[in-house]
């Protein structure tokens, strides 16, 4: 007969277990199916190929800076920021310090920060991106033959979806350009 000790472990180790997989997602992106052109999905892609996937932090805003001098009454007005100053300005370090973070615990490689830390490109294994944004990754393929690997939505923790306003090489299609100029037929005008 089993122990009453034996049980509450038990018991305690299945509320363990749900509490570590009760994870709130929050969905950031999904696919607009027609930017999708002319590529078709395939199968899930292989869960061992990397993936490099850019990260876009949320910034913080200057909207009432840029109003300041851009207001022809404001005493501040015509004084324009350099770049440097700008990227200042907006550069969130607690987000890209905790999207840096998540990275680190999740043994995904980061390749490269934006002097201000508006994106990190990072490099991590299908599997390990599938598991991190709570999707699956497929292939799509154009008539070029042309092969990507895109998803068809993508979720990030509660705790970490405020610090980023979107991922690039997720849910975006290259555009179509058109093979030559685009050309406007003169519609004459009437009343005169």
């Amino acid at each position: 007969m089993l122990s009453i000790n034996f049980i509450k472990l038990l018991l305690l180790l299945l509320i363990i277990i749900d509490m570590v997989d009760s994870t709130e997602w929050k969905l950031i992106e999904k696919l607009n199916v027609n930017n999708q052109r002319d590529y078709t999905k395939q199968d899930r892609i292989n869960p061992n190929e990397e993936l490099k996937l850019i990260f876009f932090i949320k910034q913080n805003s200057v909207e009432d800076i840029a109003n300041d001098i851009s207001n022809p009454h404001s005493v501040n007005y015509g004084k324009h920021l350099t770049k440097a100053q700008v990227d200042e300005l907006t550069a969130n370090p607690e987000a890209t310090k905790e999207i840096k973070s998540y990275f680190e615990i999740n043994n995904i490689n980061i390749k490269e920060i934006t002097n201000n830390g508006a994106y990190i490109t990072a490099i991590g294994l299908a599997s390990d991106w599938e598991k991190l944004l709570n999707t699956h990754f497929h292939y799509y393929v154009n008539s070029s033959g042309d092969k990507l690997a895109r998803t068809h939505k993508y979720y990030l923790p509660d705790n970490l979806a405020g610090y980023v306003t979107g991922i690039m090489n997720t849910v975006q299609f290259p555009l179509v350009m058109s093979p030559g100029p685009v050309i406007r037929s003169h519609i004459p005008r009437t009343g005169y």
